[in-house]
Parts: structure tokens; C-alpha cells; sequence
């Protein structure tokens, strides 16, 4: 079973690689080692661009202040927050997201003090699940999936050394190309340690 992560289908990924014949069975010898790539590809354009498919996250902060950053993004909904004595009325608080990278939630007057005293948990992502994802994150994927298939997948079977193709080695990096091809605006900013 694919990945409920995945930005791409059993269907989407089979056409991409285009096998028709295994996209329209119930199953196939194959779905095993594509649901292995359609999971490394996904997690890595989470890795560059955050998380595609939503995913809830629970975060401990400190209050005190009136702002509290998430660090997860992008952002799709906030579920609860709560103080280490009950739950932070809905009300009185708003997520603020400017500029998609810094979100943070906004308090009416002050977060309650305390060290690690307020619990957060909501949705990271850009999708409610794999079938609501954005083409261009889909079609990024399918790019990704066809380059990295045509020269590793399945290659036991064909023999040979499959690192090189006529005698040249194959170095290029698929997946990064793609991405920044594709999704150059959706990559998360440099970070500072």
C-alpha cells in the first residue's frame, strides 16, 4: 500500500513510469519496489519544499510573549492549543502566516508564562491528502520517479553496471534538477544553525 504521505498514487506513479498494464491491475510484483521510490521521492520534496500531503504535529512552547512560531511549514490548520492547566479558547488567538515561512500563532493579549507550558498541535502541509496535491508537485514527483526508474529500477535484471550507461558515469542528480525546475518557488529559505 502506498504511503498515505505520498504525493503521488499507485495509479499516477505507474503512469509516470508508464506501465499501463500494472496502473490498471489490482496489483502488481512491482508495486512493492515503486512504493519504496514514490515514498523516498516524497519525503525528500518534503525535505526541500516542507511537507506536500498534511501531517499533524504536536509542539511544546514556552508562553509569556504574544507571538508563538510554529516550526513546521507550511501551515494548513491549527487544531488546539492548549496550557498545561486546559485549552486556549479558539477565539483568542489567529494564525498568522505572512509569507507562507513564518507562521506563528497570535495571541489577543499574551500567551500564558511558563517554561514549555503551551502544547500545539495542528496540520503541516499544502494538501488535505495525496489526490487534493498540486499538479505542478505531482508532475515535479512524476519527473523525479521516471528519471530515477529509468536507471535503477529494476536493475538486476538487465545486467550490466547500472551506475553507468555506454561507459559514462551517471552522476546527475535527478530528484534536486527536478525540484528546483519545477518547484523553485516552493523551496524552504536557507536555514541558519
Amino acid at each position: 500500500m502506498v504511503d498515505p504521505l505520498s504525493i503521488l498514487s499507485r495509479t499516477e506513479a505507474y503512469e509516470a513510469i508508464n506501465d499501463m498494464q500494472s496502473a490498471n491491475a489490482g496489483a502488481s510484483d512491482r508495486d512493492m519496489e515503486l512504493f519504496l521510490w514514490i515514498g523516498a521521492v516524497s519525503r525528500r520534496i518534503d525535505q526541500l519544499c516542507g511537507p506536500v500531503v498534511a501531517r499533524e504535529k504536536v509542539e511544546k512552547h514556552s508562553g509569556g510573549a504574544a507571538r508563538l512560531r510554529l516550526r513546521t511549514v507550511p501551515v494548513l490548520s491549527v487544531t488546539s492549543v492548549s496550557v498545561a492547566a486546559g485549552t486556549v479558547d479558539a477565539e483568542t488567538y489567529e494564525l498568522v502566516d505572512d509569507n507562507r515561512f513564518v507562521p506563528y500563532l497570535s495571541h489577543n493579549v499574551r500567551w500564558p508564562s511558563g517554561t514549555r507550558n503551551l502544547t500545539v498541535t495542528y496540520q503541516a502541509g499544502r494538501a488535505a491528502d495525496t489526490d487534493a496535491v498540486d499538479p505542478l508537485f505531482k508532475l515535479a514527483a512524476a519527473n523525479v520517479l521516471v528519471g530515477l526508474w529509468t536507471k535503477y529500477g529494476g536493475a538486476w535484471a538487465r545486467g550490466g553496471d547500472p551506475f553507468t550507461e555506454g561507459g559514462q558515469p551517471q552522476f546527475f542528480d535527478e530528484l534536486t534538477h527536478n525540484v528546483k525546475r519545477w518547484l523553485s518557488d516552493e523551496l524552504l529559505p536557507p536555514a541558519v544553525a
